[in-house]
């Protein structure tokens, strides 16, 4: 009976063992997926601060422009126009990435790093959806205000003097920014959502 009692505890003891162990792998693998995703997630972080600085150039541009040409009203017109088109998207940048920022930390059990990846990544598809609907229309006209802001400024006659050489301009800067917008969505958008799925897959 004795041996039977000390079996039985020794079993018991064994499965304790295993469950804690199984415990630690599944902590272990959720910890590693969490680095994965913040590290998707700390990529579109990248694009925010690249853009935001990058619309601090184009507004400080813009303003040095209008404040030294401020007896044009055609000058002070573009300007004002180019910075119109850029606001709404600034405003929606700012508001879906303090969103993100914002986000609460969450520990390693499967539930809530599941539902963290998951508003995580419906924040970054949602801004990505926009982003690419907004650029249809802010990027053709945007490039055809700066281009005749720049003949009005720098060449006698503005555009109407010099047609072909401003439509040779234009679709340059068409061809320029479509391929670096698509290279930016791809990198810092289509691949991180990509990958964030694959975390939401590992943890089903």
């Amino acid at each position: 009976m004795e041996n039977l009692e000390e079996n039985l505890k020794a079993w018991n003891n064994s499965n304790n063992a295993a469950s804690k162990g199984k415990v630690m792998d599944e902590k272990a693998i959720n910890e590693l997926i969490k680095l994965k995703a913040k590290k998707h997630i700390q990529q579109v972080f990248r694009y925010f601060w690249a853009f935001f600085v990058f619309q601090l150039i184009i507004f400080g541009v813009l303003s040095h422009v209008m404040i030294s040409n401020n007896s044009d009203r055609a000058i002070l017109m573009y300007g004002s126009l180019i910075m119109l088109l850029y606001l709404p998207f600034l405003v929606t940048l700012l508001v879906r990435f303090k969103g993100m920022a914002s986000a609460k930390p969450v520990g390693v059990n499967s539930h809530s790093l599941k539902d963290h990846i998951t508003s995580q990544k419906n924040r970054i598809a949602a801004f990505y959806a926009f982003k690419w609907k907004y650029e249809l229309i802010l990027i053709p006209v945007s490039c055809a205000l700066g281009i005749h802001l720049f003949f009005t400024l720098y060449m006698p006659g503005g555009t109407g003097a010099y047609p072909l050489s401003a439509i040779a301009v234009y679709l340059a800067s068409l061809a320029a920014c479509g391929t670096a917008i698509w290279r930016e969505n791809r990198n810092m958008f289509k691949r991180p959502i990509e990958g964030l799925d694959s975390m939401l897959k590992e943890l089903e």
